[in-house]
């Protein structure tokens, strides 16, 4: 327990150390605000049916090129069923004109069976009315992994925005594993209340079925039900930084799972 903590004490300075370098900014990209950040935080969650706690730290951020395109990264450091690895991705979001925007995700993990070898994601959306506040979102996925199994689907998904403070996101996910094949359908509702720079609070069920539940080195195409809830609470201390607060609950039939983020970001 001793090592653990020393571990991820370790890892939290790395990554708080690495919040608050100065960087060299022209002042003219802080018409970016928004999409200039870096955060960084740690994750615990506990489990239930005898399986070990997780233990997590993260960094992650964004960087607005130009007025079309804006670039995010993030690493994760997580100990899951007693083993421990890291996690990369970055993606690229880019805006075709008024209507038309997508973004491509890239990501990999090193050599434990939770993380993928690569997993490619790509989503293509469109603005619909007049004001432009209803989203369509057509998105594919490919994921190699480090078991016996490759994942790829398609989601479907819109967003509305409310002329007050309130986003409302609704999803479907298909999910194709082989070898089965096993197939599986996720559902997401998000409710997003607040605007940024001020307070963001989200409240996200999702639920539906799993074809793979990874909990050890071998998986079985046990097709388990479950649900996660989770609530994210974002709020701006100052203009230019604050902090990031997530509560999760996951339910499923085998085991659950309840855990906490806390996390510090900072506007560049």
């Amino acid at each position: 327990m001793t090592v653990k903590l020393i571990q991820y004490v370790k890892v939290s300075v790395v990554i708080f150390g690495m919040m608050f370098l100065n960087f060299a900014v022209d002042a003219a990209e802080k018409n970016y605000l928004d999409g200039n950040y870096y955060e960084g935080g740690l994750k615990y969650q506990s489990l239930t049916a005898g399986f070990s706690d997780w233990t997590e730290g993260y960094a992650k951020g964004s960087w607005q090129q130009d007025a079309d395109n804006r670039w995010a990264w993030e690493i994760l450091t997580s100990k899951r069923f007693n083993e421990s690895g890291t996690y990369f991705s970055g993606a690229i979001n880019h805006v075709f004109n008024d209507d038309w925007y997508g973004s491509l995700h890239l990501s990999t993990g090193t050599d434990v069976f939770f993380f993928p070898k690569y997993r490619v994601d790509a989503f293509i959306n469109k603005k619909f009315h007049d004001e432009r506040n209803l989203i369509g979102t057509f998105g594919i996925f490919y994921e190699d992994t480090r078991l016996i199994n490759e994942e790829s689907g398609l989601y479907l998904g819109a967003t509305y925005y409310f002329s007050t403070p309130w986003v409302l996101e609704g999803g479907i996910r298909y999910n194709r594993s082989s070898p089965g094949p096993e197939n599986s359908t996720r559902y997401k509702i998000a409710v997003t209340k607040g605007t940024n720079f001020d307070r963001l609070v989200t409240f996200v069920v999702d639920w539906g079925n799993e074809a793979y539940q990874y909990s050890a080195p071998i998986i079985f195409p046990v097709d388990v039900r479950s649900t996660v809830y989770s609530l994210t609470w974002r709020e701006w201390i100052k203009k230019d930084w604050g902090i990031n607060v997530v509560g999760e609950y996951y339910n499923s039939e085998t085991y659950d799972r309840t855990g906490v983020m806390f996390g510090v970001f900072k506007h560049f």
